[in-house]
């Protein structure tokens, strides 16, 4: 039996203070993680989106409906036009919520490229996160992970197209030793990232300053005894 409100007089409270209640209701900043999982014969791709459950504002009543729907966008919504799959789309809030790829980046597992090609919604994400291997290539995972916003391949010939409009702002990299530790430091001046070259194997014409800043400051973390850490780069410009 359901059990009676205890605030009984909240409906004849002016819409404008009901409003700002929903509001605060809402679950602010979060951390929705994204895992893809791959078939047996490693095409049938899919994604699982966990940590985004949608706030009760959106079903309570018109007026909290209305507050969550001006900050929270339907998105990474799959129907009936792809064979066999369908996916509701999840409630985000791209200003404040981070987008955690599971899956690690490599060269071989390219899990935000796959995501950009199944969703156009991955243009909007403004906070990224991607856990990386301490072994592996830093350079490298932000060259498959910014890939879809600087080359568009069109065909598997290789044929370039336009280049992507893209909200990110912020990305973030994880990385995580055996025993799972994890520390972090943040490098907060702008990355720039220059035209690319039309070369698979090197797709930018070359790092600014910046970044080699950032590199430097990687390695000495490393060379320090860091295994792992999250390294973090806001306010992302594309040049």
């Amino acid at each position: 039996m359901a059990s009676e409100p205890t605030f009984t007089r909240f409906p004849n409270l002016p819409v404008e203070v009901q409003s700002k209640i929903w509001h605060y209701s809402l679950p602010g900043p979060r951390i929705i993680q994204v895992a893809r999982r791959d078939g047996s014969d490693g095409s049938d791709r899919s994604f699982c989106f966990t940590g985004a459950h949608p706030p009760a504002a959106l079903h309570t009543c018109q007026t909290s409906r209305e507050v969550a729907c001006s900050v929270l966008t339907p998105a990474f919504a799959l129907d009936n036009s792809r064979p066999n799959k369908s996916l509701p789309p999840i409630y985000i809030d791209f200003a404040h919520d981070t987008i955690l790829l599971t899956t690690p980046c490599s060269i071989w597992d390219a899990p935000y490229e796959a995501l950009a090609e199944v969703f156009p919604d991955t243009q909007k994400i403004q906070s990224l996160a991607v856990i990386v291997s301490p072994s592996y290539d830093i350079e490298t995972a932000v060259m498959y992970i910014m890939k879809p916003y600087l080359i568009l391949e069109e065909n598997l010939g290789g044929d370039l197209g336009g280049k992507i409009e893209s909200d990110l702002r912020e990305l973030i990299f994880i990385v995580r030793n055996q025993s799972d530790l994890l520390y972090e430091f943040e490098y907060l001046d702008n990355v720039r990232f220059s035209e690319p070259e039309a070369t698979p194997q090197l797709p930018w014409q070359e790092w600014g300053d910046t970044w080699q800043d950032v590199e430097d400051y990687w390695v000495k973390q490393l060379s320090d005894g860091w295994e792992s850490g999250v390294v973090r780069f806001k306010e992302i410009k594309m040049v």
